[in-house]
């Protein structure tokens, strides 16, 4: 399923307009050798470097930290209007963690509508 698919009548290019940048932070070899717990961290990251993401939202910033420390993948979503996703991946599939950003981005894009802020009204920031 592309990260580009409708979510709950939502096309997600329009949310993904509510994501200023994510961190992925992860080691490939978190929880054994197979490193299988990274995974969906390491797929996230994938997706989110696509050419359709950019062009919807070409002020996006991806960040990486693949490192050796022993600490549980993360990807931490920063959102236009200062709010954080904090997602631990470990147990997560990749659909989840996109779940959970389209399903902030919801709330975010509520909560600014709720505020009066429209999203052309940051993206000059």
């Amino acid at each position: 399923m592309s990260s580009l698919k409708a979510y709950k009548g939502f096309p997600g290019r329009v949310l993904f307009r509510y994501v200023a940048r994510a961190k992925v932070s992860l080691n490939v070899f978190y929880g054994g050798s197979s490193g299988r717990a990274a995974v969906s961290a390491l797929e996230t990251a994938q997706q989110l470097t696509s050419r359709k993401l950019a062009m919807y939202n070409p002020k996006f910033e991806l960040v990486t930290d693949f490192h050796q420390r022993l600490e549980e993948p993360t990807v931490q979503f920063d959102f236009i209007n200062g709010e954080e996703l904090l997602l631990h991946t470990a147990g997560l599939k990749v659909t989840d963690v996109r779940e959970a950003m389209f399903t902030m981005a919801e709330q975010v894009e509520g909560r600014m509508n709720e505020a009066g802020t429209a999203l052309e009204d940051l993206e000059d920031v």
